[in-house]
């Protein structure tokens, strides 16, 4: 046991000084048998799976359901100017409105909010947990996607995020705005606030235009 610490202690520090210059987006190309063998250890080694800056939270099947992004400061702040914004429009409003309005009104405050929440906690994408045992990850010479920081094979449409500091799957951008990357996992429910954010706004603008004299 520990000759093995030792060999994993070895390995590591051999691993980190040969490729100190390699930041997270570079590739071991010509990697030896010995160079997998230190990457496969370095898996063992750190047996904590890797979230980057993303708060996860709701595990399902060793995955995360829902996480937080490094910018969710900004996604309550928003969150809240929307929701107080619509609220207070209604009650400035509200006697202005017949009861079918003022629902109408509220569902729309209501369902702003909640698609604006999915969007910013739904798992953008993470990337899926490889087996370090998996032979896959050995073909680092004949695989150019291999992210070194994240320790995965990445999929064509994987991105590593300098935001995030994590791969994530169907990557289209990173939001601020949700306080993370929008990916394969939120994609639908961001196109779906967008297009209910249009909406959201093309009818509050006609509701005053409705209470002018």
């Amino acid at each position: 046991m520990q000759a093995k610490s030792q060999e994993i202690a070895l390995t590591t520090t051999s691993y980190n000084e040969k490729y100190a210059s390699y930041d997270e987006e570079n590739i071991l190309s010509h990697s030896s048998d010995s160079t997998r063998d230190s990457v496969r250890l370095l898996s063992d080694y750190h047996p904590n799976r890797y979230f980057g800056k993303s708060i996860v939270f709701g595990f399902k099947n060793g995955e995360p359901r829902y996480s937080l992004g490094p910018h969710w400061p900004l996604f309550v702040i928003t969150w809240i100017a929307l929701e107080a914004g619509g609220i207070f429009y209604l009650i400035k409003f509200a006697e202005n409105l017949n009861l079918l309005m003022k629902i109408v009104t509220m569902a729309f405050i209501i369902f702003q909010g909640f698609i604006y929440i999915a969007t910013a906690l739904t798992n953008p994408g993470i990337h899926t947990a490889q087996n370090p045992d998996d032979p896959e990850l050995m073909k680092l010479t004949e695989n150019r996607d291999f992210c070194i920081k994240c320790k995965v094979i990445r999929d064509e449409d994987t991105v590593h995020c300098t935001d995030c500091k994590v791969c994530i799957k169907g990557y289209d951008h990173h939001c601020p705005w949700t306080g993370k990357c929008i990916g394969a996992g939120n994609l639908t429910p961001f196109y779906a606030f967008l297009i209910s954010t249009v909406v959201y706004i093309v009818y509050f603008m006609v509701l005053t235009f409705q209470a002018l004299p």
